[in-house]
């Protein structure tokens, strides 16, 4: 989430306090994401996100107030084959009353040049930083130097009695749940596996056991719907798939899978859509990768959503790494 604009005057300079965050203070967090957003963000929420060893966050206070908050969730990516890291920009937030033109003294300005100092580039924590930033976050990002375009998000949405695939005899759809998820690890783990060799030219999340379980599982405001198939006979699985209803829609989060199975994993869950009278199915994808998945029934809109990727510290050129992630809705931190 994202809640930064820049005012066409700017108050009286000021000190401020730039440093990471600390447990003490989250009811500070809490308060300021409350204001700007105008939701809560529970102890509960806020523990998931900013798990230990992966969440971070670099704070601005003046005068003993929280007036910006810049923070990042840690994954553990595959890039080109290869293990790396990478951490999701998320709650990047300034108090109105501080929002500055664009300037070295600005809260926001203070607040992204020490995360990036701090965690991103060679030699530090993650390797990567991206994120789902707005166009208009994006430009301004831009404009400052702190970011560089490598890529969009489109929406694809199927009618999902179109798009339907019934099962066949031979296929099994188990439901995997917070009960049950233990005892999938391996199968997980293995399909992951499968998936990875295909992404050997993408940069990608690692969605194995352990990160599906998290996401997933050990959300606390959020229940997903999450389908393994699997060859009935030998036990194989295929793919696993992730939705959510939202309305009249299905909005189709997460797939992993080879990418020879991601059609009929779509195709799966417009079935399952149809089964819950739920008359289309909804999903994102990196533009990039847009062939990928069964396009060609799908309604195709370009979203207003892109993907940076980090210009203040060094690390890989932009120009490397240009349409290269594979991005779905459940790689974000807020659906």
């Amino acid at each position: 989430m994202t809640a930064w604009e820049p005012m066409a005057e700017a108050p009286g300079e000021s000190d401020f306090e730039v440093r990471p965050y600390r447990p003490r203070d989250y009811a500070a967090v809490s308060t300021l994401f409350a204001d700007i957003f105008k939701q809560p963000m529970s102890t509960a929420f806020h523990a998931w996100k900013y798990r230990p060893g992966k969440g971070c966050a670099v704070l601005v206070f003046k005068d003993d107030e929280l007036v910006a908050h810049y923070g990042g969730v840690g994954a553990d990516i595959v890039l080109r084959g290869k293990d790396s890291t990478a951490v999701q920009i998320v709650d990047v937030m300034v108090k109105p009353s501080v929002r500055q033109a664009v300037r070295k003294t600005s809260p926001f300005f203070l607040a992204v040049t020490q995360f990036g100092e701090r965690f991103v580039g060679y030699e530090r924590p993650w390797l990567l930083a991206y994120g789902f930033p707005n166009e208009r976050a994006m430009r301004l990002g831009v404009h400052m130097g702190f970011y560089a375009l490598v890529g969009r998000m489109v929406e694809l949405v199927w009618n999902s009695a179109a798009a339907a695939r019934a099962p066949r005899p031979w296929w099994q759809l188990d439901t995997l749940t917070r009960d049950n998820v233990a005892s999938y690890t391996k199968t997980l783990d293995a399909l992951w596996a499968r998936m990875r060799r295909d992404l050997t030219q993408a940069c990608a999340v690692i969605k194995d056991a352990a990160w599906l379980r998290w996401r997933y599982f050990e959300h606390p405001e959020r229940d997903y719907q999450v389908t393994l198939v699997r060859n009935r006979l030998t036990g194989r699985a295929l793919g696993l798939f992730v939705c959510r209803p939202e309305g009249e829609r299905s909005f189709l989060l997460d797939l992993v899978a080879p990418k020879a199975h991601l059609a009929l994993l779509i195709g799966l869950a417009a079935h399952e859509a149809q089964r819950r009278q739920l008359p289309t199915l909804v999903t994102w994808c990196s533009q990039g990768f847009l062939d990928w998945l069964p396009h060609v029934k799908a309604t195709v809109t370009e979203l207003p959503i892109v993907t940076p990727a980090n210009m203040l510290t060094p690390g890989p050129a932009p120009d490397s790494l240009r349409n290269l992630w594979w991005l779905l809705p459940g790689d974000t931190d807020f659906l």
